[in-house]
């Protein structure tokens, strides 16, 4: 029998961007653009029209990777501080977001056998109920873009 703890089990995610930390400070917060998830079990399947995403927490006898993208505009300054926030319907373990390099990917075209390589470890939350889950993923956020972040397993 599998165990099936995860994390971020039906979700809602945003990137929040905090500039300019003075008199002038600017929040401001951008929607997922693009979000999908692999798994290792079913590799050449695309889960890109799901309406959910699917992480397994430490523990899950089967490997899932989603990946979240987003288009970061008209920065007005210095990134002080950039949050990856996702809300889960269910948790249960941890969860480390990942900078993603390449973010070419669609929605309808991803699988296990073509996921991105995930980069640097941002950050790892620990999740035990459903709620709003956060990432600091400040140093990812260097400029106007579009960024990727991975959400693996926890093995």
């Amino acid at each position: 029998m599998k165990n099936s703890k995860g994390i971020l089990t039906g979700f809602v995610a945003t990137l929040w961007m905090f500039t300019g930390m003075t008199s002038n400070a600017a929040v401001q917060t951008f929607e997922v653009v693009a979000d999908t998830y692999g798994r290792k079990s079913e590799s050449g399947e695309n889960c890109g029209t799901l309406t959910r995403l699917d992480v397994r927490g430490t523990g899950s006898e089967e490997e899932r990777t989603s990946y979240l993208k987003f288009d970061v505009f008209c920065l007005s300054g210095n990134v002080d501080s950039a949050t990856l926030r996702v809300r889960s319907s269910t948790a249960d373990g941890d969860v480390t977001a990942h900078e993603v390099a390449d973010s070419s990917w669609s929605e309808t075209n991803l699988t296990w056998n073509n996921l991105p390589d995930l980069g640097s470890a941002l950050d790892t939350v620990s999740g035990s109920m459903a709620s709003w889950y956060e990432w600091d993923v400040t140093s990812a956020i260097t400029a106007d873009g579009t960024y990727t972040f991975g959400l693996p397993s926890a093995r």
